[in-house]
Order: C-alpha cells, then structure tokens, then sequence
C-alpha cells in the first residue's frame, strides 16, 4: 500500500513539473510574439463616411516597436466571413496608419476589423487585433450636392488650403444661420464654426498640414441630418512648375510655356491637365512626356489670374497651380527647329510692332 502511495506521489510531481515546464516553454515562445494594437477614431459609421484607424505592432518579449514584420494585413469582414475590404500596409518603425471608404461594397450591418502580421501565423491569435464596428445607412436626398466648390490651392505664402461651400437647406428645411463643419485628415481631428453668408449659404476656407493626404469634411443640420464627402490630397505631391520660354509672360502675346511636373520621390512624372483663366474659363490643355517635361501655348489676354489643374493621374483633386503673371510689355522670343538640317526660327515680338531674324551656321546660330 505504502508502494502504491509512493508511485502515485512521484507521478503527481513529474505531472507537475512537466506542466510547468511546458508553461514556462510556452512563456518564452510567446515572447517572440507581435501584439498589434488598432485606433479607431468612431465604432459607428454611416455609409457614405469614411474609417481611419491608426496600427501600432510591438514585440511582445520587451514592449518596443517590432522590427520583425514590415507588412500589416487589415481586413474588414461581414457576417458571412466574407472579407469585403483589406489592405496591405507598410510599418514604419511598428507604425502605419490608413482608411476604409464605406462604400457601395459595405452594407449596412455589423462588422469585423481584424489586423495582423503573418510572423503572428506562429502564435496565438490573441496577439492579433480584432474589433466590431457598426455601418448604418446614410441620409442620400441630396447629401452628396449640400458640399460642393472643393477646391485644393495654394496661398501667397506656399500654404495649402481647401475651400468647400456647405448648403443645409437642400437636405433640411430647418433654418440655420451657423453650422459647425467637422474636418479629420488622418493626422488630426478638428472642427468650425461657420456662418450664413448672403445667399444663404455657408463657406470654408481651411489650411491643411504638409502631410494631410485626405480629408473628410461633415456636418449635422438641425433635424440630425449628417451629410459629408471625402477628398483626395494626392494631387500635392506632385510639383509642377511653368517656365515662359521668353523668361516671362507677355500681356497680349501668344506665349510658349515650358513645364515640368515632379513627384514626391523627386522624379519626374507624366501628367495632363488645362489652364484656366480668372474667370475660371478653360484656355487650353496640356499634357508631357513620360519624364514629366513638356510644352504648351497660349494668348495672355489678362495681366494675371491664369492657374493650370491637373487632370490625370489624381483626377479627383482640383489643386490650382497659378501661373507666372504677365508683364504689360516687352519682348516674346520664340525658338523653334526648321526641318531635318536643324535651322533654327527666332521671332522677337513687342506691343505695336514685331521683327523676325534668322542667323544661323550650320547647326551654330550666330
């Protein structure tokens, strides 16, 4: 009997000890773990309204930005388990942060945000993020047409701004003489109050931070109505500059514009798009090569107010790049190639008169 309680004794302390040693193994090996966090900034939207959220992935051994992983996947699934939305994100130091339109594709309904990194395939999937959130239908009467004009442009000190006019009255017959405008960039929330101009109207004119690259802009009438739109900033990435052949623009004159267009990356990029003058009547197109370089012409009928808006590729911004004003005189040079043995046709042209000259040596202009 004494045996027996001897031999039960020793298993329940090898038992005991094999249990500890694989929970001290489990231990370190989740310690290699990524835990990922995601901020939303709501649990609750409507269908025309846009998810930002904001990802920090961590090493769980020591708490510190993972330096493992550099791609978080983020999904949006329905009640199905159908993934409807995801996106592949690039981490920055444990850091990423982006949007979910809710579109055409998301239906009222209940859903699942779920982010994680695939070095997290090898551990428990309590190391990933998961979360509900809630889509409900928007107010469509007229909602899309109570924000409209959105311009993107720059003002006289380089800063970017958007301006936008709000019209209540077209969804809400409830009068108002002031309207607070909700405006959140991804990087920050923020909100204005704006008041009734004269035709009855309510306008914004806002500055952007360098590094906004969207911004959704929403308000709530009187009777709880919330319509609000989505913009692309993505048009400011790129830097297009216009050069005047003659080294400025000539008043009355059809002046050659050079242009270049850059991207972010420094590189350059091919664009098209129209220039516009005060009076925001289109003037001409233009379009470059695929080295963002290229040229166009046009009559300077006005002293200044001409700006050019690019068209493709980020059609769905309206930035104005303004171009050079126009002097009231002087000189227009134009230089241009004369068939296959590089003659080259230089014409010099000032208010009330105009001269042509042609020099040349061979390939040399003298």
């Amino acid at each position: 009997m004494r045996n027996l309680l001897f031999i039960i004794y020793c298993c329940f302390l090898f038992s005991t000890g094999l249990l500890q040693a694989q929970s001290q193994k489990a231990k370190l090996h989740n310690g290699y773990a990524e835990k990922v966090y995601l901020q939303l900034d709501n649990t609750a939207y409507a269908t025309n309204q846009t998810i930002w959220f904001k990802v920090i992935v961590i090493q769980a051994m020591d708490n510190l930005p993972t330096g493992i992983s550099k791609v978080l996947h983020v999904e949006l699934i329905d009640d199905e388990e159908r993934v409807i939305k995801s996106k592949l994100l690039e981490l920055n130091h444990g850091i990423a942060e982006n949007y979910f339109e809710v579109d055409a594709f998301v239906k009222p309904g209940k859903y699942l945000l779920r982010a994680y990194t695939l070095w997290n395939e090898n551990f428990d999937a309590a190391f990933d993020f998961a979360t509900y959130i809630t889509v409900y239908p928007a107010f469509n009467a007229g909602g899309e047409d109570a924000i409209t004009s959105i311009e993107v442009s720059a003002d006289a000190a380089g800063k970017s701004r958007v301006t936008a006019v709000f019209d209540p009255k077209l969804i809400d017959s409830t009068k108002q003489e002031r309207i607070k405008v909700y405006l959140h960039s991804g990087q920050k929330k923020d909100s204005v109050i704006l008041r009734q101009g004269e035709d009855g109207r309510f306008k914004l004119d806002y500055e952007l931070e360098p590094s906004d690259e969207m911004l959704t802009m929403n308000f709530i009438t009187e009777n709880k109505e919330s319509p609000s739109k989505t913009i692309e900033l993505n048009a400011r990435e790129i830097d297009l500059q216009f050069l005047p052949e003659s080294g400025s623009l000539v008043h009355g004159q059809v002046n050659k514009l050079g242009f270049k267009a850059v991207a972010k990356d420094g590189l350059g990029i091919q664009v098209q798009g129209e220039i516009y003058d005060k009076n925001n009547t289109k003037i001409t197109a233009f379009k470059c090569n695929e080295l963002g370089i290229g040229n166009c012409s046009f009559m300077a009928a006005e002293l200044s107010g001409y700006y050019a808006k690019i068209l493709s590729p980020v059609s769905s911004s309206s930035k104005k790049y303004p171009l050079p004003k126009a002097a009231a005189q002087g000189y227009n040079l134009s230089v241009n190639n004369v068939g296959d043995m590089g003659f080259c046709y230089l014409k010099f042209q000032e208010p009330g008169q105009s001269f042509y000259r042609c020099q040349h040596e061979g390939f040399k202009i003298l």
